[in-house]
């Protein structure tokens, strides 16, 4: 075969060259990988969460699942999905058994009431998680 080829009708084709087609493609990739945002838990309740003066920066996981619990609401949110607090035990334990190793982020606001957070606290110890991370606010950085 020539650099050329014959179509059905006699005439001839130039072949596609392929040289290139690496560089494109990293290109490509680079570009994408710029541009792309690694999505973050956002929070429906928006809590306003307790400020300290001793906070820890929590390690990177992907096993890390945010549990945001608001004023006014009958449940929680576990990372972008509302669940009610008498299913959450079950939610957790379908989560830990896909995961194990799972890890839990509490965010909590400052006004809701203990027996709220005491029924989450008790759903994760049903569940078998036991890596709790509690959120709080920089009360250095609110100065």
């Amino acid at each position: 075969m020539g650099m050329f080829m014959r179509n059905r009708h006699g005439r001839r084709m130039p072949t596609l060259n392929t040289a290139s087609l690496p560089d494109l493609i990293f290109t490509m990739l680079f570009f994408f990988m710029l541009v792309t945002n690694m999505r973050e838990p956002s929070s429906r309740l928006r809590p306003d969460l307790p400020a300290s003066d001793r906070l820890e920066k929590a390690g990177e996981s992907s096993s890390l699942h945010y549990i945001y619990i608001g004023m006014g609401t009958d449940g929680v949110q576990l990372d972008e999905e509302m669940v009610p607090l008498s299913r959450l035990t079950g939610r957790l334990s379908a989560l830990s058994r896909e995961e194990p190793g799972i890890e839990i982020a509490l965010a909590i606001d400052r006004r809701v009431e203990m027996e709220v957070v005491n029924r989450v606290k008790q759903a994760l110890r049903e569940a078998g998680i036991s890596v709790v991370y509690y959120l709080g606010d920089d009360a250095e950085a609110a100065r």
